[in-house]
């Protein structure tokens, strides 16, 4: 051990090779650390503590292993792996409006343009047409979700936004924490649209839509390491933020 080596014992060495109940662990432990350069680096710079030298550290260390064993390593996780939930909130929602737009407007009349589906009190305003104050209509914020300005516009938002991002998020963290994220940003959506165009009409679940994306990038930045096979939802996010956000925005 140390003595071998002809180096000085120091205190905190003398009282555990006096207590005689060392195991050998912890003597190969001080056998290792103890060498010429410990004992100078020692010298040199003692700690301010004898408790917060490095050989106390790591025979505290060594003899909580040969108690209680090694640390549990942490399992790589796979964000892919966790897809335990069917996106039910998701679906649901993208064929309720995709199909109030459909039955608003009738399928002979629907174009790549328009028109844009009713009934006109569920548009998210302000002031209506007459300049007169809708702000007691607070319905307002959540039914102009269901209505939309053509048939590209909900596709947009059910396809892109609603099936393919929010029901990847679905898939893992759950429909209650999903359903309440999308319901916040639809609400959150129509209140900025009043605050910044109160006299503009607004339709579309774009605010939900824009949510999920919003939470989806968040999550991609956290998760990165453990999500490896995401390049599809990468190339999602351009086409929405760069071609369809300006494009089918509402």
């Amino acid at each position: 051990g140390a003595m071998d080596r002809g180096l000085p014992m120091t205190a905190q060495t003398s009282h555990w090779s006096s207590a005689g109940t060392m195991d050998d662990k912890i003597s190969k432990a001080y056998e290792v650390l103890l060498t010429p350069y410990e004992w100078v680096k020692n010298r040199l710079w003692p700690s301010d503590h004898p408790l917060e030298s490095d050989t106390i550290k790591l025979a505290d260390s060594e003899a909580k292993t040969s108690i209680w064993g090694p640390a549990p390593t942490s399992k790589e996780i796979r964000y892919e792996d966790e897809y335990d939930h069917f996106p039910i909130f998701c679906t649901v929602i993208s064929f309720i409006q995709f199909f109030c737009y459909i039955g608003d407007v009738g399928i002979s009349n629907v174009t790549l343009g328009g028109p844009v589906s009713g009934p006109y009190d569920w548009r998210m305003r302000v002031y209506d047409d007459n300049c007169n104050d809708t702000r007691g209509q607070v319905w307002r914020l959540w039914t102009y979700q269901w209505l939309h300005g053509s048939i590209s516009h909900v596709l947009g938002n059910c396809l892109l936004g609603n099936l393919l991002i929010g029901g990847l998020l679905e898939a893992v963290h759950g429909t209650k924490a999903v359903a309440w994220l999308y319901t916040v940003g639809v609400i959150t959506g129509g209140l900025t649209m009043g605050v910044m165009e109160p006299h503009l009409p607004v339709v579309g679940s774009s605010g939900g839509t824009y949510t999920m994306l919003g939470a989806r990038v968040v999550n991609l930045m956290i998760n990165k390491e453990n999500m490896p096979n995401t390049w599809y939802c990468r190339v999602a996010f351009f086409v929405v933020f760069f071609w369809g956000g300006p494009k089918y925005a509402g």
